[in-house]
């Protein structure tokens, strides 16, 4: 998961790209959505954060992707192409796992 969100992070063109089937992570991606909902009454409160820590598989590194998540959401408008690679690689079964 860490590496998803490096190459996020360095791809100075992430907000004109979608992700290359080979380089989509349902997990990841799933996982920024869920930090846009979290943020999306203006605040994000300690359930909130507890909640989103779960869902991040990598224990030593939850506050770093926590940050890097709150560093994408503040510097991007859209997230078209992060639907876009949802819909393109997933089923609709995953895609009804996603919204859960």
């Amino acid at each position: 998961m860490i590496k998803f969100f490096k190459n996020l992070f360095n791809n100075k063109n992430i907000k004109n790209e979608s992700l290359s089937k080979e380089g989509f992570d349902i997990h990841s991606t799933s996982l920024v959505l869920a930090y846009e909902v979290a943020r999306s009454d203006g605040e994000i409160d300690i359930n909130e954060i507890e909640y989103l820590k779960g869902l991040i598989d990598d224990s030593e590194c939850k506050d770093k992707i926590l940050n890097q998540l709150e560093e994408f959401s503040e510097n991007n408008v859209s997230f078209y192409n992060l639907i876009k690679d949802i819909n393109d690689n997933c089923s609709i079964d995953q895609k009804e796992g996603i919204i859960r």
